[in-house]
């Protein structure tokens, strides 16, 4: 009986929520501006559903950080490697 729920779910799911291609899009976007509320919701849920799509954000915000660029245009890799 769950492994139905399971696959109901599973198709509804894939019905409602953004393919992952477009939710990468999504977060990169979410990266460099505020998204509309729609297209948060949109992300969150299907972040809440998709392992591989968190991990993308995640990396995504640690790239992000390490590559920060600070008052002097040089990136943080630089600054780290003169010191």
């Amino acid at each position: 009986m769950s492994e139905k729920i399971n696959k109901f779910l599973s198709r509804l799911f894939r019905k409602i929520l953004p393919s992952c291609k477009d939710v990468t899009e999504l977060v990169s976007k979410s990266l460099e501006t505020k998204l509309f509320w729609h297209e948060n919701l949109q992300l969150k849920h299907h972040l809440w559903v998709c392992e591989p799509c968190s991990r993308y954000l995640s990396n995504l915000k640690f790239m992000k950080r390490v590559f920060e660029i600070d008052e002097h245009k040089t990136p943080v890799l630089s600054r780290a490697a003169s010191e």
